[in-house]
């Protein structure tokens, strides 16, 4: 796959030396207690029925 190729030739001129810094943008616990908050309030529930627009 072309996509692939890119990946290697990219990994291949890539120096192991220089450093990535990785941020995030937001606390991913905080995401996940504010999901957990979410899904209480909703109910709870794995499945909800389906809304349908009339």
């Amino acid at each position: 796959m072309k996509i692939s190729q890119e990946v290697r030739e990219y990994a291949k001129d890539y120096q192991s030396n220089e450093n990535i810094e990785v941020k995030l943008i937001d606390d991913p616990l905080e995401g996940m207690r504010q999901k957990s908050q979410e899904f209480r309030a909703t109910g709870a529930e794995l499945y909800h029925p389906a809304v349908t627009e009339e």
